[in-house]
Formats: structure tokens, C-alpha cells, sequence
């Protein structure tokens, strides 16, 4: 039997004592082996992870230093047209919940699956799909026809109105 100091007291107690006599803080249980198991495979999985990432980046600097600059000149286009109809899906979204009766309780489809492209220059046509209250307080699935313009770095809506 040693004497250890209390993790809480600082207080000298038996090594075998199940409490600290003075302030009562019981003795840690050790660490189950369930729990290691489920630590590795934690570890283990956050390692991989890590690794994978890694070659994602090294296949896509070979992926592209294979390409001409034709097809990177394309692809870098088609990256912008894609960041450009996201924007406008979202800023449609803004537009359509300002023109809700309760646009908190309002329920949008994700912004993604939204029919939308661009009908030329900075114009851009999107079909916002919501679960909104009309002025009953009916719960309704609509879809609303928006166009919006991207001018001077701000998305402005030209119309936005619900299909039947």
C-alpha cells in the first residue's frame, strides 16, 4: 500500500482507498476496452480521411496539368457559370421568402434541385420550390418563377411570381 496525493484535495491517501477520506472524490475507473475499440476505429477513420484528401488534391493538380489551356480556359468557365447560378438560386430564394405571408414558417426544397439557368449576359431564370402559409394559414407547395440580374457585385430581382 503507497501513499498518492488526491487529484482534488492534494491530500496524501492509500493507493487501495476507494474515496479521499478528506474531500471524497472517488477513485478514477479504468477505461473499459469497448472504449479503446471505439477510440481506433474513430482514429483510424479520421487518418484515412486525412490521407484521402491528399491524393484528391495530387489527382486533381495531375488531372489538370493534362488538360490544354482550351479545356482548363472551359472548365474555369463552366466553374464560373456553376458559382453564377448558385448565387442567383440563393438570392431568388431572399427575393421569394420577402414576398411570403410568414416567411419563417416557410419550408424551401435544398437550392440545389431548383430548375434555373442563365438566359443570357446576367440575367438568370430560377423555379424556387417552397412549403409556404398562405393568408388562410394553409400550409401549400408552390413553385415561384423568379429572374434576377446580376449588376455592379448585388443580385436584383426584375420578376418574381408564383406558377399555378
Amino acid at each position: 500500500m503507497a501513499l498518492v496525493k488526491c487529484k482534488e484535495c492534494a491530500k496524501e491517501i492509500s493507493s487501495e482507498a476507494e474515496a479521499c477520506p478528506n474531500c471524497g472524490r472517488k477513485k478514477p475507473k479504468p477505461t473499459s476496452g469497448l472504449t479503446w475499440v471505439i477510440a481506433g476505429i474513430f482514429g483510424f477513420a479520421i487518418i484515412s480521411t486525412m490521407m484521402n484528401s491528399g491524393k484528391t488534391d495530387e489527382e486533381k493538380a495531375a488531372r489538370l496539368a493534362a488538360m490544354t489551356p482550351e479545356q482548363r480556359a472551359t472548365e474555369a468557365k463552366d466553374k464560373a457559370d456553376s458559382e453564377d447560378l448558385s448565387s442567383a438560386r440563393y438570392a431568388c430564394k431572399e427575393f421569394v421568402k420577402r414576398t411570403l405571408n410568414d416567411p419563417d414558417a416557410a419550408q424551401f426544397d435544398e437550392t440545389s434541385t431548383y430548375d434555373s439557368k442563365r438566359e443570357g449576359g446576367d440575367l438568370f431564370h430560377v423555379q424556387v420550390k417552397v412549403r409556404a402559409k398562405n393568408g388562410f394559414n394553409a400550409l401549400r407547395y408552390i413553385t415561384v418563377d423568379c429572374k434576377t440580374i446580376h449588376a455592379n457585385d448585388k443580385w436584383l430581382p426584375v420578376s418574381v411570381k408564383e406558377l399555378t
